[in-house]
């Protein structure tokens, strides 16, 4: 008889029934030659063929070599076939490792590896801004990302599964981006997985070099950075800085200006950039337009007389805080004249605690005038 062959576990081991005590010595399938010990001894049948035992059964000394499985190791149905048919079970070879997948794909240029770890990491800062609550900001980063995997899109070599990846990312991030717009600063409430689910990627990112063929200010643009998309924030600020593009920083200017109720006055480009020159940040750019002399309140003409009259003491709170106290108190004047007409004449103070308020901002006013 041949040796005796490794098989796997079968429904004769839970169906068979035990034979005894008798019959727990060790035997050999006298059909396949299949090696019974320790719990196996003790089936009445084959637990690889199904014989019964007893058929042209074999002494129950242990062969010569008994080839059987690691504990943990349990072969297809494949290989139990042909341990049936008497030929050794074929051993899987292991799966390839991640590395070795790697090494087997199309070589990734450096430029595209910037690309796409530069893009990943604006995505991360989005998310954490979306947790924040921050949906304005977390908009103008999921547009970067999307701008810079958009660019490595292309470089991806054709065949390489990062190439699909990077795709959805353009694609959910960009959609993702339209969402938090549409929110006009309100907290997102669907969450980011309804859009695209993030695909982990195989290319290596550890040592991915910012590429040499091209400045900043070209790799920025690129990406989606604008005057009009930065946000108004440092961070914001410093990209449209280093576009190093008047014309960028002009509409980024004038963005800041309406947030903060006022307008750019006509002015030079030498005379504009001359204001802002010494401006590295984004409270020194605030800091360096209160001062400047084209920067004036942005006043419709059918605001009313109140709310007017508000908005000219909140640009004199703006001039004193820079220390500008003639503006300032020019504007505290022009607030103070519309408040007492305003309680003199305007129906609203027909209510008894307004009128009073406006009493009270009169007295305030007329001693920072005084």
């Amino acid at each position: 008889k041949g040796p005796s062959v490794a098989r796997a576990p079968c429904a004769a081991d839970h169906f068979a029934p035990a034979v005894g005590s008798q019959m727990s010595t060790p035997w050999a399938c006298g059909k396949c030659t299949y090696w019974h010990e320790g719990v196996e001894a003790g089936k009445a049948t084959c637990c690889i063929c199904g014989a019964a035992r007893g058929i042209d059964e074999g002494a129950p000394a242990a062969p010569a070599e008994v080839h059987r499985p690691p504990a943990d190791t349990f072969p297809d149905s494949a290989s139990a076939v042909a341990a049936t048919a008497g030929g050794a079970a074929p051993s899987a070879p292991p799966p390839p490792s991640a590395e070795a997948q790697a090494r087997s794909l199309p070589e990734v240029p450096a430029k595209c590896l910037w690309l796409t770890s530069e893009g990943l990491g604006h995505y991360r800062k989005a998310v954490e801004l979306e947790a924040a609550g921050n949906s304005t900001e977390a908009a103008f980063h999921h547009r970067l990302a999307a701008g810079k995997l958009g660019e490595a899109v292309p470089l991806c070599p054709e065949g390489h599964p990062d190439r699909c990846s990077l795709r959805e990312y353009v694609e959910g991030l960009s959609a993702r981006a339209v969402y938090l717009d549409s929110l006009a600063g309100a907290a997102p409430t669907l969450p980011l997985e309804e859009y695209f689910e993030e695909v982990p990627l195989v290319m290596d990112l550890t040592s991915a070099p910012c590429p040499t063929d091209q400045n900043v200010s070209v790799l920025l643009a690129r990406g989606g950075t604008s005057g009009e998309s930065a946000a108004l924030s440092e961070e914001g600020f410093q990209l449209v800085r280093a576009l190093e593009s008047l014309t960028d920083m002009k509409v980024y200017i004038d963005r800041m200006l309406v947030a903060d109720g006022r307008k750019l006055q006509p002015v030079g480009d030498d005379e504009l950039q001359a204001a802002i020159a010494g401006a590295n940040s984004f409270a020194a750019l605030q800091d360096a337009l209160r001062q400047s002399s084209f920067v004036e309140l942005d006043v419709d003409p059918n605001m009313g007389k109140f709310d007017l009259a508000m908005k000219f003491e909140q640009q004199g709170h703006t001039f004193e805080a820079a220390g500008r106290m003639v503006e300032a108190k020019d504007m505290y004047s022009r607030s103070l004249t519309l408040l007492q007409y305003v309680h003199k004449f305007d129906p609203m103070t027909k209510n008894a605690k307004i009128k009073e308020m406006i009493g009270k901002r009169i007295e305030e006013l007329s001693t920072k005038v005084a």
